[in-house]
């Protein structure tokens, strides 16, 4: 939905501002709804802990994946002092995934798949202050990825081989305890 509404309006988007403005004025700094409010919540972990309870009993395949977020965007976390607690998010993703296969040990485990992180999709040049209408080929802003590298995701995490289109080697890794 985000893409055909953006994509409408293209020739006039601009990606640097659309930057600025998320990872400023209004998510990060300003906004007590995101970042700048941000506290961790372990009601959370065991909302995640139910949700594969309930996929497991009910026989439903669930993939777990953490989204492509921009290079600055994680950059931001790390300035507002929140990377300590994304990587513990992670470990408890992780723990909840490795209790949950133990209970199931003849069981496929859920896969958790991890597509943020610095590598060669989400380290895409924002483009400067002079490329005012240079669009990216992977972000909408450092949150918002476009289509094109959510078919990548998705085809990492479905080992899809589409002619023509590669995921990078660097794009997306599995992680376990």
């Amino acid at each position: 939905m985000r893409d055909r509404m953006l994509s409408r309006d293209n020739d006039h988007l601009n990606h640097r501002e659309l930057f600025i403005r998320v990872l400023t004025r209004h998510d990060l700094v300003n906004n007590q709804d995101s970042y700048g409010g941000f506290s961790y919540g372990f009601d959370r972990v065991e909302i995640l802990r139910s949700i594969v309870k309930q996929c497991r009993t009910e026989g439903i395949n669930l993939y777990l994946f953490i989204t492509p977020s921009h290079a600055r965007d994680l950059e931001a976390i790390r300035v507002l002092g929140l990377y300590p607690l994304f990587e513990q998010w992670k470990r408890d993703m992780v723990n909840v995934l490795a209790a949950e296969a133990a209970q199931h040990p003849g069981e496929q485990p859920i896969p958790l798949w991890d597509f943020s992180g610095y590598n060669t999709l989400t380290t895409e040049d924002v483009p400067s202050a002079a490329e005012k209408g240079k669009p990216m080929q992977w972000y909408w802003e450092s949150s918002h990825f476009k289509k094109e590298l959510g078919d990548l995701v998705l085809d990492r995490l479905f080992d899809y081989h589409e002619p023509g289109r590669e995921v990078p080697e660097d794009f997306g890794v599995p992680i376990t305890t």
